[in-house]
């Protein structure tokens, strides 16, 4: 979930997560979809820690 600057949560699934290497460009690739990619270093620095997510909904912040 994130929330923005006006309150409204923004709900995510993740649907896949995987470890890739750091030169691997297809995190970048974008579908039709609202999804969500999220990466970090791994093993070191070495490799990419990879989670795709896909958006479900925006709710208002109570």
């Amino acid at each position: 979930m994130i929330t923005d600057k006006n309150g409204l949560k923004h709900i995510y699934e993740v649907t896949e997560t995987e470890v890739i290497n750091p030169y691997d460009n297809s995190i970048k690739t974008q579908g039709n979809e609202k999804e969500l990619t999220l990466f970090t270093c791994s093993q070191k620095g070495t490799m990419r820690f990879v989670v795709r997510c896909r958006y479900k909904e925006a709710v208002m912040d109570e």
